[in-house]
C-alpha cells in the first residue's frame, strides 16, 4: 500500500468508512480502487464461499449447480478455525443469516470455476455507485470490493449477483463443527455428482 502512500491503519479506515455513514472523496475512491483491483482471480484460483446449512443439501442432491452470491479467494484466509472471527471476517451478519456468532459449525464450498464462466467474475455487481458499479446491498455490505470485517482482516471479496458460476472436478462441501471437519462431499464432473468422502 506504500504506492497510495496510505498506512494499514488508515486502509482500515477507508474500508470501513461504508459502514460508519462516511462518503468517500475522489482521491479515496481512488486508492480503494487501487488496490482493490490488484486482487485478481484466474483457472487456477481456488475460490470460497460459506453456504447457508440449508442449501448444503441442494447442492449435494443436484438441485442447485451453480454458485450465485459472494464469493472470495480461498488463499485470503484460513477459515479453519474460531466461527466467531469467520462470522465477523465474512460479516455473516446479514439480513435472513442463519449464522450466529456463537455457532460451532458452518458450510463452506470450495471450487475452481470453469473457464468459460471466468468472464462472470468482476466488480460491476460488486461496486456499488460510488465505484461505478451496481451493487445496493445494504449493510454489513461495503459495496468498496472488501468484506466489512472489523476485526482487521482485509478480505476482497465478488459478487455474482444472479450470475450462476459453474464448479470445476474436485470442487469441495464440508461442514467444520468446532474448526475440525466432520463431513465432506467431492463434485466428480465427470458424473455430475458429489461423493461423500468423509
Amino acid at each position: 500500500m506504500t504506492e497510495n502512500e496510505i498506512s494499514i491503519g488508515r486502509f482500515q479506515e477507508l474500508k470501513l468508512k461504508p459502514l460508519n455513514n462516511g462518503t468517500y472523496t475522489e482521491r479515496e475512491k481512488e486508492i480503494i480502487k487501487s488496490i482493490r483491483e490488484k486482487f485478481t482471480i484466474n483457472k487456477n484460483t481456488l475460490l470460497r464461499r460459506i453456504i447457508k446449512p440449508q442449501d448444503a443439501g441442494k447442492y449435494i442432491s443436484g438441485e442447485y449447480t451453480s454458485v450465485r452470491g459472494y464469493i472470495s479467494r480461498a488463499e485470503d484466509y484460513n477459515d479453519v478455525g474460531d466461527f466467531e472471527d469467520i462470522f465477523e471476517t465474512f460479516r455473516l451478519d446479514y439480513n435472513d443469516t442463519p449464522y450466529h456468532s456463537t455457532d460451532k459449525s458452518y458450510w463452506k464450498m470450495e471450487f475452481k470455476t470453469i473457464p468459460d464462466d471466468l468472464k462472470k467474475i468482476n466488480l460491476d455487481n460488486t461496486y456499488g455507485k460510488e465505484f461505478g458499479g451496481l451493487n445496493e446491498d445494504i449493510n454489513p455490505c461495503t459495496r468498496n470490493g472488501y468484506t466489512g470485517a472489523k476485526n482487521g482482516k482485509v478480505i476482497p471479496e465478488w459478487n455474482l449477483k444472479t450470475e450462476g458460476l459453474r464448479y470445476d472436478d474436485n470442487a469441495l462441501i464440508t461442514k467444520i463443527e468446532n474448526g475440525k471437519i466432520v463431513k465432506q462431499y467431492k463434485y466428480v464432473k465427470e458424473n455430475k455428482k458429489w461423493i461423500k468422502i468423509k
